[in-house]
């Protein structure tokens, strides 16, 4: 006899929808794992925590949600709806792509580190993050700004509370600076985003992006403008 808890996707809770099944052998909703890929980074099995490369190659089980749909037609039925009306709202969301990464040029007249004077800060670099410019002013959407660098600089922790989100210095050696975004309160999003990025010197610029998205409802729709 089937059982219920056997086909319930672990990241809603719910009967599967569109189940797909990772490289480590873990079923989920599509749309729950796509969601997943929406707000973060790399993307792991909640389960296993095993990396998944591209959740969007992930194929649907269709015997499986055939199973399903005759075992369990109630909460398929309920399950369904529920994403019917996700995807309404997911029609007024806002979708923000943020660069982040350095730039970098080499000092021809550097000075000593005051770390360690018997090294040159040879190396002028800036970190930045940015909101692609069609998408609308960033302080609709950002309250602020953190970027952590390494424990050596004499103030580790630059806050920035207005755009452009950069912050320019001179240096010899790369290290992992961790990005903290806060959200305004209109966006809904409660919890900061956190992000890394390690500092290179190789080229004059390198840059990733990230996606989150910003759900708009009425109670806040005319607190972001788009441009």
């Amino acid at each position: 006899m089937e059982s219920l808890q056997d086909h319930s996707c672990s990241i809603c809770l719910g009967v599967f929808f569109n189940p797909v099944n990772t490289p480590c052998d873990h079923t989920f909703c599509q749309p729950c794992i796509v969601e997943v890929q929406v707000y973060k980074q790399q993307v792991v099995c909640p389960l296993c925590r095993k990396s998944i490369k591209d959740v969007y190659s992930l194929k649907i089980d269709d015997e499986r949600e055939q199973l399903i749909k005759n075992t369990f037609p109630k909460q398929y039925q309920k399950r369904q709806n529920d994403i019917i009306q996700q995807r309404l709202l997911q029609k007024q969301a806002i979708k923000l792509t943020l660069q982040y990464g350095n730039t970098h040029e080499i000092i021809s007249n550097p000075k000593p580190s005051r770390s360690n004077p018997n090294i040159m800060n040879s190396h002028r670099w800036k970190c930045f993050l940015k909101v692609i410019p069609s998408q609308g002013v960033p302080q609709d959407y950002i309250e602020k700004v953190e970027f952590q660098l390494h424990e050596t600089f004499q103030n580790p922790l630059i806050t920035c509370h207005n755009a452009p989100y950069e912050y320019t210095t001179s240096g010899w050696g790369c290290f992992p600076i961790p990005i903290k975004i806060y959200w305004k309160i209109s966006t809904g999003i409660s919890t900061p985003t956190k992000l890394v990025w390690d500092l290179q010197f190789e080229s004059p610029l390198q840059q990733k992006t990230h996606e989150i998205k910003i759900n708009k409802s009425e109670s806040n729709s005319d607190n972001l403008q788009i441009n």
